[in-house]
């Protein structure tokens, strides 16, 4: 028997006795037990249990008779109630991993209501960046960040974004300066912190003036890129308003003011 043959039918679902006994049958045209169990070199106190089984899957056929002879069924009407039953299988199987495929994926987070447990964190974020970190914050919390923000820009291949609220000098990355820092504190009552590292991993906190810690860590995809579209409009609008008329650039600060009095 060719043990190629012996091989294709295994990874179609039959058994290595299984095959055999099939190969055997195809070969003799009819057979006992016995006489399968001879040809096809399966021990006797097998035979009976693998032909039943062959029965089964609609491979042979036996006679009924005392010593019942077997005949194997053609080879493309096996083959083909094969290929029947995996396209059937195949059919029902592809929606339900479609299915799978489009659930919600689980939301990880990491909630920090401590200070110096939350600049912990944003250093290891800052830390983990390879390619890019896009940050916003005021001076005072970057100059705790300083150093992870030195070493990320050493290491990153696409650079350090910090827009600040406040003065912070910065030579390793690119450093934009909000625009109002005065209006941000009149209308926010606390210090905002914002970091995204590679589109991978990020970070929002929020300093109360009373001295409390909001922070929440998160890798999941899509509210990373959300933090990240938010610190990309920040920068590109202080960036627009700077090019700007002083008179055009007053007019266009009161609307803004206006319309986040309206929209909070």
């Amino acid at each position: 028997m060719k043990q190629d043959i012996i091989e294709s039918l295994c990874r179609l679902g039959f058994t290595n006795y299984e095959a055999r006994a099939y190969l055997a049958l195809l070969r003799a045209g009819t057979g006992t037990g016995y006489s399968i169990a001879k040809k096809s070199g399966i021990p006797s106190s097998k035979i009976y249990q693998v032909l039943l089984a062959l029965s089964g899957k609609g491979a042979i056929i036996g006679d009924g008779a005392e010593n019942n002879n077997y005949s194997a069924v053609a080879p493309d009407a096996v083959l083909g109630g094969i290929k029947s039953s995996i396209a059937g299988e195949i059919d029902a199987l592809e929606p339900a991993l479609e299915l799978l495929r489009s659930e919600p994926a689980e939301v990880n987070a990491r909630v920090i209501n401590n200070y110096e447990e939350a600049v912990a964190l944003i250093k290891m974020i800052i830390a983990s960046t390879e390619k890019k970190l896009l940050l916003t914050a005021w001076s005072d919390d970057l100059e705790k960040l300083r150093p992870a923000l030195e070493t990320a820009a050493a290491g990153t291949r696409g650079g350090v974004f910090v827009l600040c609220c406040g003065e912070f000098e910065f030579s390793a990355g690119t450093v934009f300066r909000h625009r109002r820092p005065d209006l941000v504190r009149k209308e926010i009552p606390g210090r905002l912190l914002l970091a995204v590292a590679d589109n991978r991993e990020a970070v929002i906190c929020f300093f109360h003036e009373n001295g409390q810690t909001e922070c929440i860590s998160t890798s999941s995809r899509g509210i990373t890129r959300i933090i990240a579209d938010h610190i990309i409009h920040d920068i590109s609008i202080n960036k627009l308003m700077a090019t700007l008329p002083a008179q055009v650039r007053d007019a266009a600060e009161a609307d803004l003011a206006g319309l986040r009095s309206m929209l909070y």
